[in-house]
């Protein structure tokens, strides 16, 4: 997965970006820590919750991360009608812009990279 880290100088926020069909994956994440600064608490919950063995699902604001033990699924949360999914996009048109699916240990990877980036610049 090809992550380019951002530092915006302006607003002293930082974001992510990424590429192609897993740019859902920074769609998320710009979204659900937007302005993310030195404050990075939250962040290392989700990362906490994602390294737990048990968790299934985590739901934020906007979207949901179905976790499996070796691949995650991140869906938004317009897809879910009381907490059940019901559309499954076709991924052939824009459907690709409201879910995806990668591995665990690759999002973790991505988190972790972003983490150090906000700490450390």
């Amino acid at each position: 997965m090809d992550v380019d880290f951002i530092y915006d100088s302006n607003t002293g926020t930082h974001s992510l970006e990424i590429e192609g069909e897993q740019s859902v994956i920074a769609r998320c994440l710009n979204g659900e820590f937007p302005g993310l600064r030195e404050d990075t608490s939250e962040l290392l919950s989700f990362i906490q919750q994602l390294r737990e063995p048990t968790a299934s699902q985590i739901r934020l604001s906007e979207w949901t991360i179905e976790l499996e033990p070796e691949e995650v699924r991140i869906v938004h949360n317009s897809l879910y009608l009381n907490e059940e999914l019901i559309l499954e996009p076709d991924m052939s048109s824009d459907g690709w812009q409201w879910q995806t699916e990668c591995g665990r240990d690759d999002l973790l990877l991505v988190l972790e990279n972003w983490l150090e980036f906000v700490r450390h610049g």
